[in-house]
């Protein structure tokens, strides 16, 4: 299991209004299979979010989002972990992946960037993303986001709410070994499909981001 407190530190002050997975809950399978995975082009281009600093400061953030493509030794995605870079493998197919760049200003005119690599699946009316994890060549788990696209507005759900997912262990209808969540696709698809994102994830979206240009 990977525990990526050390990595979301900082995207904490970005992120949790943006793109990052500050919820404890990992999955075994995704949302829809890996292999099947295709871009939402109502996703594409570049959307910007107004956050502030742990000082207080009001800053922005840039997410241009686009298909992956193909592995390139120089990516840095959050996605993959490995011991040695040279030694890079892909640990899934990277055709058909979503790339989510940030890019930050912080204090003092610094500059960051951070990607992550997902892949979307509509489940009833709604749309979720899968997020998988991989170390040394291999997927391990998945987080799960929530997303709405509307009128150039990107609204999303950056976390599972452990609450909830505490309470549907206990009622069985998720299974956990070893802090993974280990319900296969049909069935984690099912529970959201006759319940919505909510059974998951919190009412209120973690933010919302407005488009600054649109993929051709």
């Amino acid at each position: 299991m990977i525990t990526y407190a050390s990595i979301t530190a900082r995207w904490v002050a970005i992120f949790t209004t943006v793109v990052v997975m500050t919820g404890c809950a990992q999955f075994q399978h995704p949302l829809s299979p890996l292999e099947e995975a295709k871009v939402d082009p109502d996703l594409l281009g570049t959307w910007v979010v107004q956050y502030q600093d742990e000082n207080g400061v009001e800053l922005e953030a840039y997410i241009h989002i686009g298909e992956a493509g193909v592995l390139d030794p120089d990516d840095k995605d959050r996605n993959v972990r490995i011991e040695n870079r040279q030694d890079r493998q892909a640990p899934f197919p990277y055709k058909g992946l979503t790339r989510i760049v940030c890019v930050s200003y912080e204090a003092e005119g610094k500059l960051k960037s951070e990607s992550w690599l997902a892949f979307p699946t509509t489940i009833g009316k709604q749309r979720f993303a899968s997020v998988p994890m991989s170390q040394d060549g291999k997927v391990v788990s998945y987080y799960f986001w929530r997303y709405e696209v509307s009128n150039d507005q990107l609204k999303i759900w950056t976390d599972t709410v452990d609450e909830k997912v505490d309470s549907l262990l206990e009622k069985q209808r998720l299974t956990r070994t070893d802090s993974l969540i280990t319900n296969d696709t049909a069935s984690l698809r099912k529970l959201l499909e006759e319940n919505g994102g909510d059974i998951l994830f919190a009412e209120a979206p973690s933010n919302t981001l407005k488009r600054l240009k649109k993929s051709n």
